[in-house]
């Protein structure tokens, strides 16, 4: 089309005795050899424009093409009468965002590793050059660890707790990475990992001997003992060693601790339950641990023969232990002993 449309131009007689810079409008360029009537149309002077783009508007002579940078420039901000190429370029009137032509087919775009986001080119870049760009994370799409890979951009040091989490989980700055919050809950791996003493605070020197990690017997709150969190049973860490144990003396019962002592804070205060313990009655039922009990106060007949009751049958007074018969065939009760039971802890 502007091949064509310079051939028309240069083909027509030019009337070179005219003064056209007395018009205001002087004449330079392709436009000292465009014909006379290429402008003024029908032999009309007046009113002829004096903008670019009141003839270059595609239909007197070539405008903007379709896929133009959408400016509110006129023409000659851009390009000069000379030629369209060669323009010189001005962002100033630009409208619509970068990316708009800055799209890798209009004009340059994104490179395949320009890190993901949404924001427009000028956020970060100027006109003048692509570098060196202002960074923002304002508008940053995908995870941190997408650049802060130790590649693309800065990322985890070799001794950073092990963690799936993103960075924003514990950084909450873009500025720096100092002054993070920590947050267990991406943390992989054993708590003495980092809790070793170096990377982060470990055992103190008075500590439980054990091997279990710390989130056997620690919460991530505080280094102080939880049993909320404690699972199995309570003598797998009273057992003497990993804490404190049974007394010597103790009860002998294969129940577990909390059966009996329901208070995590102290051991005493416990409320007795008979039916776990695993040896006779006068084991413990002597001048030791408790109370003495004539056996004969056990009789369960009056005999003849005296029969006493068993263990079995005393820890259960369903099994009519609180009743004295008068011979062994157990049909005929001769005394009830009402104030007489083991349940509630006493006698």
């Amino acid at each position: 089309v502007l091949a064509g449309f310079w051939a028309s131009v240069q083909a027509a007689e030019i009337d070179t005795r005219f003064d056209h810079f007395t018009t205001g409008f002087p004449l330079s360029g392709q436009h000292v050899r465009t014909a006379c009537e290429a402008c003024h149309v029908k032999g009309v002077f007046k009113g002829t424009p004096t903008q670019c783009g009141g003839c270059h508007n595609r239909s007197i002579a070539p405008g903007k093409h379709a896929r133009h940078i959408t400016s509110s420039n006129t023409c000659d901000d851009c390009h000069t009468t000379f030629a369209w190429t060669g323009a010189h370029m001005d962002h100033n009137m630009v409208t619509g965002r970068c990316d708009g032509c800055h799209n890798g087919r209009t004009a340059e775009g994104k490179p395949t590793k320009h890190i993901p986001t949404s924001s427009d080119c000028g956020a970060c870049h100027s006109t003048v050059a692509w570098k060196p760009a202002t960074f923002r994370h304002d508008n940053i799409t995908g995870r941190c660890d997408a650049c802060h890979n130790g590649t693309t951009a800065q990322g985890k040091p070799k001794d950073h707790p092990q963690t799936t989490s993103d960075c924003n989980a514990c950084h909450h700055s873009t500025v720096t990475f100092s002054g993070a919050k920590f947050d267990h809950s991406g943390v992989t791996g054993g708590c003495s990992r980092c809790h070793n003493g170096k990377t982060a605070t470990g055992k103190s020197r008075n500590h439980v001997s054990t091997s279990a990690e710390c989130n056997v017997c620690h919460s991530t709150r505080n280094w102080k003992f939880d049993h909320n969190n404690v699972t199995g049973r309570c003598d797998v860490c009273h057992n003497g060693t990993t804490a404190k144990g049974k007394q010597d003396g103790h009860l002998v019962t294969s129940a577990d601790c909390n059966v009996c002592h329901f208070n995590t804070t102290t051991f005493s205060g416990a409320k007795f339950d008979h039916s776990t313990i695993t040896v006779s009655c006068d084991v413990c039922h002597s001048a030791a641990f408790a109370s003495a009990v004539p056996k004969k106060s056990h009789i369960k007949t009056e005999g003849p023969p005296l029969i006493l009751y068993t263990l079995d049958e005393l820890k259960n007074c369903t099994n009519t232990a609180c009743h004295i018969y008068s011979d062994s065939t157990f049909t005929t009760i001769t005394t009830r002993r009402d104030s007489h039971h083991t349940i509630g802890g006493s006698w």
